[in-house]
């Protein structure tokens, strides 16, 4: 029989009481997933849980269920095999891991830990040294960085950016083995996949360094960014990307809701402008310029691969309108565009396959990245350089009259040829006429 001393007892109960704690502690902040509703749940006699659970399986929205969240927090010797294929198949769904490939997403899954945190924590502070990065699940996260205010002559701080769900952050400064540049706080309850400093060298490093790397080559081919600082040009590569576009893709219309500039790094781009016609009593179309911004999916359902160059009618507001699209010109390597040009009405199509360099507008506009006023000065010139929809619509009549004209003449030669029947044979037609058709 062991027999214990007092200070012995005192600190096996010590050492359960915080084993207690943590447990309660684990809990609590896992709170607010615990009781949430699990599409996977049996329907049971409470009706207003079933509504939910049925609501949440008609979701399209991509999401960790109880399930996941629960494997999440077990340790991942004790998970089983097919554990394992069920956070492999939800991390292939989630658009936070979608720009890493298969083979990184698997280990990520083993890496991440699962953490909740509540309204107005702190989760990175500016300065802080970086020890690890976050993937959000659910909720909100405000970026901010501490500015001098002149007016009330002390540091502020001043919110810069709002990540929201599948949004990650942290990684920067991990990359670059540097100090929390911004503070990270919580604005809304957040559901987190925490990455560790040992795993993200050994995991994610690699594939963003070589990410940033070809955004690098990329901004080297454009002159505009020859004065950044290698400050910026990190920054740039964090907040930009390069997407592909295959042949008759739509790239950019006024209704893009994304606020990118778009820099062409290979390929050619179509600007294809949909002149909007009414059609009069006497026979005579009139261009009609919206007031109000047009649907979206207006646009997009009468620009087809078999309709971009034909007319479509439409019923609008009551009266018959004409869709006529104009193949305008063209975009290729180098060009930039979708910095607030005028774009009404019109669309940017890939002619063949496309690259190009997406950049915030919003940050290519900041007076430290717009040195003399290059993006306003590009703007005018694509503005002044492209045909407006007035300029296209009397291009267009002038082609009507022309094709009626050319028409109404070869009618009348025919006519007048019916008539006339001169009898022409076959040494009447000139030699070289016969050469080529032999």
């Amino acid at each position: 029989m062991i027999y214990e001393t007092k200070e012995q007892r005192i600190k096996r109960r010590r050492k359960a009481h915080y084993k207690l704690r943590a447990i309660i502690n684990i809990l609590l902040s896992h709170d607010s997933w615990i009781n949430e509703i699990d599409e996977e749940e049996e329907l049971g006699y409470d009706v207003k849980r079933n509504i939910a659970i049925l609501l949440a399986k008609r979701s399209e929205k991509v999401h960790a269920t109880k399930r996941d969240k629960i494997i999440l927090i077990t340790n991942p010797f004790n998970r089983s095999e097919e554990d394992n294929l069920r956070l492999e198949r939800l991390f292939n769904k989630l658009p936070c891991f979608s720009m890493f490939p298969p083979n990184v997403r698997k280990q990520l899954t083993t890496a991440v830990d699962f953490l909740c945190y509540s309204t107005d924590r702190i989760i990175y502070g500016e300065g802080d040294a970086a020890l690890s990065m976050c993937f959000i699940l659910t909720g909100e996260i405000a970026v901010s960085r501490l500015v001098f205010d002149k007016k009330l002559n002390k540091l502020v701080d001043e919110t810069v950016n709002i990540l929201k769900e599948n949004d990650f952050f942290g990684h920067l400064a991990l990359m670059y083995d540097e100090e929390r540049n911004a503070t990270c706080r919580t604005k809304t309850d957040c559901q987190l996949l925490v990455l560790y400093k040992k795993d993200f060298v050994k995991i994610l490093k690699p594939t963003l360094e070589a990410k940033y790397e070809n955004i690098k080559k990329a901004l080297r081919r454009f002159e505009y960014f020859n004065n950044y600082t290698d400050a910026k040009i990190k920054e740039c590569c964090v907040i930009s990307k390069i997407e592909e576009y295959d042949a008759e893709n739509i790239i950019y219309s006024q209704h893009d809701i994304q606020n990118f500039s778009y820099f062409v790094l290979c390929g050619k781009c179509m600007i294809l402008q949909c002149l909007k016609l009414r059609e009069k009593s006497n026979g005579k179309c009139e261009l009609v310029v919206a007031k109000k911004k047009t649907n979206p999916l207006e646009m997009n359902n009468y620009c087809t691969t078999s309709s971009c160059r034909t007319t479509s009618i439409a019923d609008y507001d009551d009266f018959p309108l004409k869709y006529q699209f104009i193949d305008v010109g063209s975009f290729s390597v180098g060009a930039v565009f979708g910095i607030n040009e005028n774009i009404e009405n019109r669309l940017i199509v890939a002619r063949t396959k496309v690259q190009c360099l997406l950049i915030p507008r919003n940050w290519l506009f900041k007076k430290s990245q717009n040195t003399g006023n290059v993006w306003q000065r590009l703007k005018l010139f694509l503005n002044s350089s492209i045909p407006s929809q007035e300029k296209l619509y009397d291009e267009y009549l002038k082609n009507l009259k022309w094709k009626k004209y050319k028409k109404k003449t070869i009618d009348q030669i025919r006519e007048h040829d019916k008539i006339s029947d001169p009898e022409t044979q076959y040494y009447n037609i000139p030699i070289i006429c016969r050469i080529q058709q032999q």
